[in-house]
């Protein structure tokens, strides 16, 4: 996550922000405290838009409470007046492109785009007249569009990695170099550790449920017209993971921490919390239930108690022959649990 963004969903001015006086966890979580009160689906009628956003407010309080002790601000602030001084030179040329865009037939459009990625970002407006664009595309074009950006895989993705995986994302679905698997396992199976199996092209995936995206490669043949095979090519299957959640539930992308929020007008000294079929008791000090008078807001971390963090891999014959012993050496994210009077 990047720093400018997590300020934007907690409304935070960078202006303001670079203060050294302000930069606090205090400050921090009173702005949280703010956002998620105001944004919490339950407010909102609980639409995907509501629940999106309190997910990007919830990982943005915990991308900046775990960085914000470490930042350079000399550092943020050069780097987003920097930001600030690209977009407003390359304006110009998004004007261009746009007009192009307007003018050129697609082969020309892709060439300028392709010659362009070092010094543009794309914009939503760029992205809906590309998709216009590709969706006029044969496969043969598309192609070509692809093998531009595998050839320059790691220039593009040095300067602009964004914009180069998401052209090079909507050009290789098109064309049948990608495919994209969407999968949704219950938390309980991001807690045991779960791998799920999935079968495709013969083949048999093994997919980590705590991962929220899990990539492979497979070499398959080229169908000629004659129903004969006499070529391969690289296909990638992709296979994303979205837990089911409870509405007050969300997982960090960046750290896979479990946060969780409670709003009770009565809390007590011992709160139960549940995540899935798990269960965990909460002891609440005299001086907590004090802050939580005061500041309505306190934060309660349980570490080591979460889903297994991005970082580990188990084997897929450890799936079916788990024991506690497994479970216990498995390195786990946090759970942070966010309590509102």
């Amino acid at each position: 996550m990047k720093y400018t963004d997590a300020c934007k969903y907690l409304n935070i001015s960078l202006d303001t922000h670079f203060d050294p006086d302000k930069i606090t966890l205090k400050y921090i979580k009173r702005k949280y405290h703010s956002q998620a009160l105001l944004h919490h689906p339950d407010k909102n009628n609980n639409t995907i838009e509501s629940i999106e956003k309190f997910k990007k407010i919830n990982e943005s309080y915990v991308w900046l409470s775990n960085n914000i002790d470490n930042s350079n601000i000399d550092e943020l602030l050069h780097e987003t007046n920097t930001e600030q001084m690209s977009s407003q030179s390359t304006t110009s040329i998004y004007k261009i492109f746009e007009k192009l865009c307007e003018r050129l037939n697609s082969n020309i459009v892709v060439s300028i785009a392709t010659t362009l990625i070092h010094a543009v970002l794309i914009t939503p407006t760029l992205k809906e007249k590309y998709l216009k664009i590709i969706d006029t595309m044969d496969k043969s074009t598309c192609l070509y569009i692809y093998e531009t950006f595998n050839a320059y895989q790691q220039s593009t993705n040095y300067e602009l990695p964004e914009l180069a995986d998401w052209i090079k994302d909507v050009t290789a679905v098109k064309c049948g170099r990608l495919e994209i698997i969407h999968l949704s396992p219950s938390i309980d199976d991001l807690f045991d550790a779960n791998l799920i199996q999935y079968e495709k092209y013969d083949t048999t995936f093994i997919i980590p449920t705590w991962f929220p995206v899990s990539s492979f490669e497979l070499e398959l043949d080229y169908e000629l017209s004659n129903n004969t095979y006499n070529k391969k090519y690289t296909k990638e299957i992709r296979f994303t993971c979205c837990p089911l959640l409870q509405s007050n539930i969300s997982i960090a992308g960046d750290t896979n921490d479990i946060i969780v929020n409670i709003f009770n007008d009565n809390v007590s000294n011992i709160e139960h919390v549940t995540i899935g079929k798990r269960n965990f008791d909460i002891k609440l000090s005299e001086s907590d239930q004090e802050n939580l008078k005061t500041y309505h807001y306190i934060g309660y971390t349980i570490m080591n108690a979460g889903v297994p963090c991005l970082n580990y891999v188990i084997e897929d014959n450890n799936n079916n022959n788990k024991n506690n012993s497994i479970n216990d050496q498995i390195e786990r994210s946090n759970i942070i649990v966010c309590f509102y009077v």
